[in-house]
């Protein structure tokens, strides 16, 4: 303490002091020397020196390294004296030195034995592999600078390191500390080098590193491959990897399938199977056959769990996550995730990079429910700098755009997503890309800012984009959201008479044949919006209550807060409907909570909501269908009120037809109550 206490004291920043404090630093390493090193016997002394080299230490590790008996002893010794070792454990068999001592202890063995410092660490790696830590045999090889013995060591962890495991950073850095000429004849090494790059998110980096792989080994020549038959698939695999992650998905289900007919895989290692069928999966997500990828992804789950594959576990929980939200079981997919986060398995195992990434998945689902106060949208920290595969960004920057909308901070929402259209940009992702795009062209349109949406519109050519950028499974994405965005634009300026509702049921339709509950519920939300501003108001509460029976049962927010402006009004008449003649599968506790939440969206103004679907319907009367309204409810027959108004009574049924559609009623009497409401007519 008095030694920190002067060399603070002598410290220009106390900041800095504790940012550069080293056994090194001249202060403390003086005091260690003449206090602590030089105090000891010679005996001692070459003790601390030769065992400073390990960051732990056991009695049989120092007896290997310092050539002496009675290591146990003078450990337990050293420790008691409080010589700045520290034991580990309570039966005293590992201890290590305080970094500062240790620090010290190695530089000063650097001045006195320089020669013996990479014989010393050859030693530790030499007993590590001996004991079976082949990772800390690794990390000592390399200290050594023993590349040859380090890249065999590595070739013996790293498709465990990085496949099963999912230590992709640890593997990176061993990889890039071994020269290129020592790990060529380990393939296995580059392979996993290449799939770590790949899953951490450095996408040319590893699609360089490949390239360099296969053409240092010839193979881009077509030689013959003089390699097992397993290490050939895992190459296979990571290609598939590489396909997978980069969006290229053209023949690549024959490749898979290819992959998946070797026989003797699943003996040969049923983690590289479980590995196949999750890019299996992804590729059934991506083109939107969501039914198989949650099949597939669900049974995967447990077979990563019974090969002790958290990696496994954690990347085939997240594609059944997205699966379920995608066929509408939003209560299914929380429960996974919670099941995860829950799991004291997982949790011991699953490596700290992750961590961001349940977390986004986790805001994910509560604003799919509407979950604000529980999503607690100010603590949780999302970046798509923490996550790595592009699908799971694309989805970071969606959150990122509703937590920014939540916040009511719409500058930074759109900062936000003008940084990812240049990212999908730079990096040649045309289809999140795409996405992204029209995204932004929809936060326009949410938040009323028409002109804006056209703007970027004619600026992007959005509508017009080439479909050669986009590979022919993307093709009907395209053509679907393509027609929801101008169906969106010709809502919001309140045209929806030219909206075409043939084709919106086509899309419809093939939304429902597919099992696609998101983009149909997306699909009947517009066609109610339609409806209602064709003035077909009873059609368009069906079409509405179809959606709400499909949501409710899930807690299902989110479609509704993405059409919040247009659909607030049907929402009013459903509820005030259900209020009269109840309905089993829409609880009015939904839907009560579903029209309350809209009170938490900040682009949302503060009107009488209760009355606009009312005044629409009052809106939509011409002036002779008021006049006609007005004396209804006198006891004139047909024939005598076509003569007060000097017109046909086909031409009065004419009128009376159109009155009752517009009013959502079925004869006159409705007519005349339903006036009474809109106070056209007084009690």
């Amino acid at each position: 303490m008095q030694l920190v206490t002067l060399a603070i004291k002598k410290s220009s920043s106390q900041i800095n002091f504790f940012e550069h404090l080293s056994g090194q630093d001249k202060d403390i390493s003086d005091y260690l020397y003449h206090t602590v090193f030089v105090q000891q016997s010679p005996q001692v002394q070459k003790f601390l020196l030769y065992s400073a080299v390990s960051n732990r230490l056991c009695a049989e590790l120092c007896q290997k390294l310092t050539r002496q008996s009675g290591s146990q002893v003078l450990l337990e010794k050293l420790e008691r004296d409080n010589l700045f070792l520290i034991a580990l454990d309570r039966k005293q068999k590992w201890f290590r030195y305080h970094h500062l001592f240790q620090e010290f202890l190695l530089a000063e063995l650097k001045k006195r034995e320089p020669q013996k410092i990479k014989k010393l660490f050859f030693e530790v790696s030499k007993w590590h592999e001996v004991e079976g830590r082949s990772d800390e045999a690794l990390q000592y090889a390399l200290q050594a600078k023993d590349y040859e013995r380090a890249s065999k060591l590595l070739s013996q962890i790293a498709w465990e390191s990085s496949h099963v495991i999912g230590d992709y950073y640890s593997l990176i850095h061993w990889v890039e500390e071994i020269p290129q000429k020592h790990r060529k004849a380990y393939p296995i090494i580059d392979l996993c080098y290449t799939l770590s790059l790949i899953m951490t998110g450095q996408l040319k980096k590893s699609q360089q590193a490949f390239k360099t792989f296969k053409t240092l080994r010839g193979i881009d020549k077509k030689r013959p491959l003089k390699w097992s038959p397993l290490l050939s698939v895992k190459m296979q695999w990571l290609e598939i990897a590489l396909r997978s992650w980069t969006d290229q998905l053209e023949h690549l289900e024959e490749k898979i399938q290819s992959c998946l007919r070797e026989k003797a895989i699943e003996q040969w290692d049923p983690s590289l199977l479980a590995g196949i069928t999750c890019a299996y999966g992804y590729f059934l997500y991506a083109t939107r056959q969501f039914k198989k990828s949650q099949s597939t992804f669900k049974d995967l789950v447990d077979q990563a769990w019974e090969i002790n594959s958290i990696n496994g576990v954690l990347w085939c929980s997240l594609g059944l996550v997205l699966s379920k939200i995608e066929l509408g079981h939003i209560q299914e997919a929380k429960k996974i995730l919670s099941d995860l986060q829950e799991d004291p398995k997982a949790q011991q195992k699953i490596p700290a990079a992750y961590m961001p990434m349940l977390h986004l998945f986790h805001f994910y689902i509560q604003v799919q429910q509407g979950d604000l106060k529980a999503s607690n949208i100010k603590e949780v920290q999302l970046s798509p700098n923490d996550v790595t595969y592009m699908g799971f960004v694309f989805l970071a920057y969606q959150s990122q755009t509703w937590r920014n909308a939540l916040e009511n901070n719409p500058k930074s929402l759109f900062s936000e997503i003008n940084s990812g259209i240049k990212l999908f940009k730079k990096e040649g992702f045309p289809r999140f890309l795409f996405l992204l795009q029209v995204e932004k062209v929809f936060w326009h349109l949410r938040l009323g800012q028409v002109q804006e949406a056209e703007a970027f519109l004619s600026e992007t050519q959005l509508l017009k984009s080439d479909l050669d950028l986009l590979e022919k499974f993307f093709h009907p994405q395209f053509h679907e959201l393509s027609f929801i965005l101008k169906t969106r634009l010709l809502l919001a300026k309140g045209q929806g008479g030219s909206v075409d509702l043939r084709e919106l049921e086509k899309f419809l339709q093939k939304a429902k044949n597919q099992v696609r509950k998101r983009p149909s519920i997306q699909l009947l939300l517009l066609k109610a919006i339609t409806l209602y501003q064709k003035q077909r108001a009873q059609e368009a509460l069906q079409v509405l209550n179809l959606a709400l029976e499909t949501c409710a049962p899930q807690n299902w927010t989110l479609p509704f807060w993405e059409e919040a402006t247009l659909i607030r009004p049907l929402l009013e008449a459903s509820y005030q409907q259900q209020v009269q003649e109840p309905h089993s599968k829409i609880p009015l506790q939904y839907l009560n909570r579903l029209r309350d939440s809209f009170k938490e969206l900040p682009w949302q103004k503060d009107i009488p909501i209760k009355d606009v679907f009312i005044a629409k319907q009052f809106e939509s009367l011409s002036k002779r269908e008021l006049e006609i309204l007005r004396i209804l409810e006198s006891s004139l027959s047909h024939s005598d009120l076509a003569k007060k108004l000097f017109i046909s009574v086909t031409t009065l049924r004419f009128h009376l037809r159109n009155i009752y559609r517009k009013l959502d009623v079925k004869n006159r009497s409705g007519a005349v109550a339903r006036a009474k409401q809109l106070g056209v007519l007084t009690e």
